[in-house]
């Protein structure tokens, strides 16, 4: 890639412009986030029986706390894991989804550790496993649960967990795809959301609440976006 900034390290590696490494309990391939000098990710435990969300120090790399959610062995892909999903950070709290190797749920946590809901979202089946990465708009937490047999857009209310919405299609395959809301001049917001089928759909939210209600407003062939 390209950049104009400067003073951007172009080496790394052992001596070069790394600042602290740790080595990591268990197995995942959750991907880091960082907030308020702080970094948030999952791992699983080698028996499978356990998740673990993680918080790090961001300056040293120290574990700062460390909360477990249950879990269990299941199949997945070769290069997947039992802890791939990725957090969301928003309204002062880390939301991260689980997967227990049959269930899915969605937790919520304080940037110290305290936690502050869990709901519970059902089955999750796909021959690959999970690997969810909401985001945050608003006041809520928004969800694509695609899978095997079942294709929601869901949103949780960020402070108590409850959803507020739900967005159903016709399943086809498990998708991996975030959520991405797209603002543009004089439009209303949109939320976007990639679909492993032949039409991606597209849903706008209502303007006169940023996301309390979604509905289909267009369908292209995914071809005339590639």
């Amino acid at each position: 890639g390209e950049s104009q900034d400067q003073g951007v390290p172009v080496e790394i590696g052992e001596g070069r412009n790394v600042l602290w490494k740790v080595e990591l309990p268990g197995a995942g391939n959750s991907s880091p986030v960082a907030a308020q000098g702080q970094v948030f990710f999952q791992t699983a435990s080698a028996d499978g029986r356990e998740r673990d969300l993680i918080c790090l120090d961001l300056v040293s790399g120290k574990t700062l706390w460390r909360k477990s959610a249950p879990g269990g062995p299941a199949k997945t892909h070769p290069k997947n894991t039992l802890a791939s999903c990725t957090a969301a950070i928003g309204d002062g709290r880390v939301f991260m989804p689980f997967w227990d190797g049959q269930n899915l749920s969605v937790a919520a946590y304080e940037f110290d550790g305290r936690h502050a809901w869990t709901t519970e979202l059902g089955p999750f089946a796909s021959q690959h496993g999970a690997g969810h990465s909401p985001i945050v708009v608003g006041r809520h937490v928004i969800l694509s649960n695609d899978q095997d047999g079942l294709a929601e857009v869901v949103a949780l209310d960020a402070q108590t967990g409850v959803i507020a919405w739900e967005k159903s299609r016709r399943p086809y395959r498990a998708c991996y795809s975030t959520p991405l809301l797209s603002t543009r001049a004089g439009q209303p917001p949109e939320l976007l959301v990639e679909y492993a089928t032949e039409n991606i759909p597209f849903g706008r939210l209502r303007p006169a609440d940023l996301i309390r209600s979604l509905y289909t407003v267009m369908v292209e062939n995914c071809r005339k976006f590639m």
